[in-house]
């Protein structure tokens, strides 16, 4: 879950990082969630992006790599589903923002 009372929306490859194809939306219980359709045979780079420009991580994601901005974006990977089994965090915790 994104601590988070801003708009929020899940950009990545899937949308070329566009914010505004893929917002979360509240249900009456305050969770949040986005239904996304991506290719099953290839790997997702995604973050989650609040209003005014703070990203999240996902902890749930199959795994974190650098992004070449001096912080990591998650990864989908069934690939990597198909070894182990993942553990699954609970919340998301946000990032830094990066000076430019």
């Amino acid at each position: 879950m994104i601590d988070d009372v801003r708009p929020v929306s899940v950009v990545g490859t899937f949308n070329d990082w566009d914010p505004h194809q893929h917002p979360l939306v509240e249900e009456i219980d305050g969770r949040r969630y986005v239904t996304v359709a991506v290719p099953a045979d290839m790997p997702i780079t995604f973050r989650y992006l609040a209003d005014g420009g703070e990203f999240y991580d996902d902890p749930t994601a199959d795994r974190h790599e650098p992004n070449g901005y001096g912080q990591t974006h998650g990864m989908i990977d069934e690939s990597l589903r198909r070894i182990a089994p993942i553990e699954r965090p609970e919340r998301m915790r946000p990032v830094q923002p990066v000076a430019a």
